[in-house]
This record gives C-alpha cells, structure tokens and sequence, in this order.
C-alpha cells in the first residue's frame, strides 16, 4: 500500500512540474526541463493523437471521456505505457515518446484506454486479468492495421498478444512489476 502511495506521490509530483498542453481533446503532461526535447515529444504524441482521431473516431471520444490525461515520463524496464488508475493516466515512457514511431505511440495510447474503460469491471484473479490484458492487446492490433503502414508492427504486437500467459498476470507477478514502477516514478 506504501509502495502504491508514493507511486502515485511520485506521479503527482511529475504532474504538478509538467508544462501542460491540449490536442484532440487530450491533456498531455510533459515534465522535460529540454524545450528540444519537449517538443520532439510533444510532436510524436500528437501525431499518435492525431493517428487515434483519424483512424478510429470512436475510440478517440471513449479516450477523452475515459482518461485524465497522458503523462510521459518513466516506466517499468521494457514497457511502453501503464494506466495510473488511481490518477486515471495514461504513463508514456519518455524515451519511446521521443524516439518511437507514432503509430507505435497510438497503439500504447489506445492499450492504455481500454484499461480506462474496463477500469469498473473486476481484475481479481489472475484469468481475469488476463483476459483483459488480451483485449486491451488486440485493441492495439486493431488500431494499428487500420494506420497507413501499420502492417509492420502488426506482426510485432501479434507477437506479443501470444507471448502473454495467465501467470504474468499473479498477485505476485503485478507486485513485482508495480514495485519496478514505484521505483521508476521515484526516479522522475
């Protein structure tokens, strides 16, 4: 419970310092102290907004109404995105907002809302959250192959809906992970 609350003071803190702008109807957080580097990801996250709003309208209205806000800053070792649902965010990894493809970007953007938005149904078993871990997986494939050029990492998410398995997805194995990103928030 600790380790959750000053995850989310951690976020709070990196929230409170970041300069906010608004696209597509979208709060993006940005705490970078570079203006270069700021607006390298500021740009790559509204092209992946701009990919979201163009290609799946109705996904882009359940995003605005579903999340606070997107705040790119650090994540877990190896992870694009993670929903705060406390603070109803989508967490960005800064580096893959800065140098990562926009569609890549749009896929984790629209991952993270289908977390949002299934947000009141139960996650207490680890079959549960499975298989809404799966569905929030294809709501990416989904998005992607309907962007121009997303056939190239169609294969790449495909891979990785069938890489997931139920025990990713143990008390144990979430304790790990949020503990990982407690410790990354702390770092911001």
């Amino acid at each position: 419970m600790l380790a959750q609350f000053m995850g989310t003071l951690g976020l709070r803190l990196a929230m409170w310092q970041s300069d906010r702008y608004s696209a597509y109807g979208v709060t993006i957080l940005l705490p970078f102290r570079s203006s270069s580097v700021r607006e390298q990801v500021l740009k790559n996250v509204v092209a992946a907004l701009a990919y979201i709003a163009r290609y799946n309208a109705g996904r882009s209205e359940r995003l605005r109404r579903d999340l606070r806000g997107i705040l790119v800053g650090l994540t877990p070792p190896g992870s694009r995105a993670y929903y705060a649902d406390d603070l109803r965010l989508c967490v960005l990894n800064g580096d893959v907002a800065r140098h990562g493809h926009p569609g890549l970007l749009a896929a984790a953007i629209a991952h993270e809302a289908t977390h949002a938005r299934l947000r009141c149904f139960p996650y207490d078993t680890a079959a549960q959250r499975f298989r809404v871990e799966r569905l929030c997986k294809r709501a990416e494939i989904d998005l992607v192959s309907r962007i121009p050029g997303g056939d190239r990492f169609v294969g790449l998410l495909r891979q990785e809906l069938a890489s997931l398995t139920e025990s990713m997805f143990t008390d144990d194995a979430i304790n790990k992970r949020r503990q990982a990103r407690t410790t990354a928030d702390a770092d911001c």
